[in-house]
């Protein structure tokens, strides 16, 4: 009985031949007749290979790798996946990049992936026998779609607040991108995620700017607590790490003197360890054998003890202090990287505390502690407690990411935002109109900051220094720094204080640039008449000096019955400005005639200063006096004027008959 035999047949060509013969050989003759079989090629290469990058960062690739199956699968057993350098498969990569069983006719291909110099995919047919010698091949086309050019031009001048445009120019092909996504960060790595936040998404990939609506925030919703530390530790520190980061090149201060206060600060992570290490140059010969090293904690042995090993002491602006439940570790050999890093084990929950003995950080009078072993090494951490918010994160990142159906683009357009803040400084104003209810003169002012993008500055006059009630008296177009107001100009309301605006192209300032108190100075008598252009008209029957107008508020000398313009003789002003007080005395020598002025102010701006001066005829050479050194004022006097209980603008004094009596003025600010 006879057995079936089979052979497996190497690869050959068979260009020509159509049947396969089997010979036998018999004692050296081989067989003249042989059996034969027609021969019926399996063709069984795939139709196509398709392969649409959806991975939208140039040199990485990632999509849907399909192709159409064979006609014919009878004998396919899976499809064998490559990187080549050609479509035949030449300089293929040593492994295959996937094998995909027969019955399925897609690969998904990972973001992210480096295709290097490989240029082509190319797909094998696999029998349980040989792979495919030819494969089909398509060459790989990276998508970039990484937009150029970004940019944005904030025309909010007022600080933290944006607005204008964000523009970009797109890359000639964009069809693998389905939309882009603009994000605002707060820090400059693209790769974390937790740090952005969508500004606007879902933008067509022709678009190329999107509008930044005036008054958009740059603070996120983010909510943060910086915490800044005064500390230090006897009497070397050797490093500070907090949340695993070593932030010791940040601090202040000498490291290797312990009479050095150091500074530190960070950004408060809830659960983080803040972790402070140290050693001291002294050892136990130092001491002696009954002292300990913690000078008032657990035990005190005389009036000073100078074992202080690794004593540490802090303070810090979220209330921390050395008592605030620190853990300790102490070491006599030095503090490994482990324990300087806050992990191992050895830490005391209790380490010794004393708030007495010298201190460790200047004017710190606190908690000082020491491992519990009094050891000469010694590592303190803290864990952090939940955030009390104390600010929001600042957005300080424009990034523009392309988007596929696969995946968004990892690395984006990133442009740091630039703030467009322009501010005003030297802004004054002298009323040169002398009638009463009208002013006239020059406003000037400097600008600075961004003045390329500030397109005018507006002057009003206001019923405070915010701004609010305010009538606009004129605009100076850019690059002016003056506003002349014509004289005769109507003070139609209690107006206080004279304020200006910066505008762009696009809005102007929510609040002001600046304001300073604004003050009628007249001349005209009672019965006076102002004629055109401010010009004063004397009466023949009126008082001396009517009145200075300072933001609403008069100074009302006794009248008198002759026609005199002679400023008075002032004796003692109350005057109230910005919650400040002002005491001028002016004094005539009958003598020579001359008159001596000096003053005793607390905190009285200049503006405020020369303003009172001009209004109430004082010479400019007067004497100004600090607190300390009056010594030509009737100082009880003084004392009930600064603190005694009478409101502010009321003062009690002997006034002799050749001194007018006392004036008072309310400044009302």
């Amino acid at each position: 009985m006879s057995e079936p035999f089979s052979s497996k047949l190497p690869l050959a060509q068979i260009s020509g031949m159509a049947y396969i013969g089997i010979f036998i050989t018999a004692f050296g003759n081989e067989q003249q007749t042989p059996s034969s079989v027609a021969i019926a090629e399996t063709i069984s290469s795939v139709g196509f290979v398709s392969f649409p990058d959806r991975d939208l960062d140039r040199l990485e690739i990632g999509g849907t790798l399909s192709w159409g199956p064979p006609f014919d699968v009878t004998y396919n057993q899976d499809y064998v996946v490559y990187m080549a350098t050609s479509s035949a498969g030449g300089g293929r990569s040593a492994t295959p990049f996937g094998v995909v069983p027969v019955g399925t006719n897609s690969f998904s291909v990972p973001v992210d992936t480096m295709f290097n110099d490989y240029t082509h995919w190319v797909v094998y047919t696999r029998s349980v026998a040989y792979e495919q010698t030819t494969p089909v091949g398509i060459q790989i086309l990276d998508q970039d779609v990484l937009v150029s050019d970004l940019s944005f031009v904030d025309f909010d001048l007022d600080p933290n607040m944006l607005g204008g445009s964000i523009e970009w120019s797109i890359p000639a092909d964009t069809s693998a991108a389905m939309q882009y996504n603009i994000y605002f960060s707060y820090g400059a790595d693209y790769n974390d995620s937790s740090i952005r936040d969508v500004f606007v998404s879902g933008l067509a990939t022709t678009a190329t700017q999107q509008t930044v609506p005036a008054g958009t925030s740059k603070f996120s919703q983010e909510f943060i607590e910086e915490v800044t530390c005064n500390f230090t530790i006897a009497d070397t520190v050797l490093s500070i790490v907090y949340n695993g980061v070593d932030i010791t090149h940040t601090v202040n201060g000498t490291l290797a003197d312990w009479t050095s206060t150091k500074r530190l600060s960070f950004r408060k992570v809830p659960g983080a360890y803040l972790v402070i290490a140290g050693s001291s140059v002294i050892d136990s010969s130092w001491c002696s054998p009954t002292e300990d090293v913690c000078i008032a904690g657990k035990h005190s042995v005389g009036d000073f003890n100078f074992c202080l090993y690794a004593g540490f002491s802090i303070r810090c602006s979220d209330g921390l202090t050395g008592a605030s439940g620190w853990e300790a570790f102490g070491s006599n050999t030095g503090v490994d990287a482990m324990h300087q890093a806050g992990l191992g084990s050895g830490w005391v929950q209790s380490p010794c505390i004393s708030e007495s003995g010298f201190y460790l950080v200047d004017d710190d009078e606190g908690a000082k502690i020491w491992a519990g072993g009094g050891e000469r090494h010694a590592a303190f951490r803290w864990q952090s407690m939940p955030v009390a918010p104390t600010s929001n994160e600042t957005y300080g990142y424009i990034m523009l990411f392309a988007e596929s159906t696969l995946a968004e683009q990892t690395t984006p357009a990133v442009l740091a935002i630039d703030d467009g803040v322009s501010s005003v400084t030297a802004l004054r104003f002298v009323d040169e109109d002398l009638c009463p209810d009208q002013m006239g003169g020059e406003v000037r002012w400097t600008g600075e900051g961004y003045l390329p993008r500030v397109s005018s500055y507006s002057v009003y006059f206001a019923l405070a220094p915010s701004g609010i009630g305010r009538s606009l008296l004129g605009q100076g177009l850019i690059g002016t720094t003056s506003l002349i107001i014509p004289q005769a100009t109507l003070l139609q309301q209690n107006f206080t204080d004279v304020v200006i605006y910066i505008e762009s192209s696009l809005v102007q300032q929510r609040s002001p640039a600046m304001s300073i108190p604004l003050v009628d100075d007249f001349e005209a008598s009672c019965e006076s008449v102002c004629a055109a252009g401010g010009a004063v008209t004397i009466g023949d029957t009126c008082s001396p000096l009517q009145g200075v107008i300072t933001g609403g508020a008069s100074i009302q000398p006794e009248q008198e019955s002759v026609t005199d313009l002679t400023p008075p003789r002032l004796s003692t002003i109350v005057a109230q400005a910005p919650g400040n007080m002002v005491f001028i005395s002016s004094e005539e020598n009958e003598a020579d005639n001359t008159k001596k002025t000096f003053m005793v102010m607390e905190g009285i701006s200049p503006v405020n200063l020369v303003s009172l001066l001009r209004k109430l005829s004082i010479p400019r050479d007067f004497d100004v006096l600090s607190m300390p050194q009056v010594d030509n004022v009737d100082l009880p006097m003084l004392d009930t004027l600064l603190h005694g209980t009478n409101s502010p603008g009321f003062m009690l004094a002997e006034v002799t008959d050749e001194i007018p009596p006392p004036l008072q003025v309310d400044f009302g600010m």
